[in-house]
């Protein structure tokens, strides 16, 4: 009966560590800034742990991949300006009638 006790206790202890490092990765990773106090709240105490690093890493690709989508939607936007620009240049003849400045893309 006790040895039954003991590997319930451990298999309670494991799956406890295992969601503690979840909920770590997690903190980290919807965290604006990582501050001491959240490694300390986390229970953080290296810079080397495995889920704080885990937690980093992907907060640092949720912060590039917004970064690339603001960077691709203000691409589209330059080029469907510089399209309307050629458009209207095209469409008033010579540059001395319509007095755009040359422009290329």
């Amino acid at each position: 009966m006790k040895e039954r006790m003991k590997i319930n206790a451990v298999a309670d202890t494991t799956k406890k560590r295992l969601t503690d490092g979840n909920i770590i990765c997690q903190n980290i990773k919807d965290s604006k800034q990582v501050l001491v106090g959240i490694l300390a709240k986390n229970r953080v105490f290296a810079l080397d742990n495995a889920e704080f690093l885990a937690g980093l890493r992907a907060s640092q690709e949720k912060e590039k991949a917004a970064k690339t989508k603001k960077a691709h939607k203000n691409c589209k936007v330059i080029l469907g300006n510089a399209s309307k620009i050629k458009a209207a240049q095209e469409s008033h003849d010579h540059e001395s009638v319509h007095k755009f400045k040359p422009f290329t893309f």
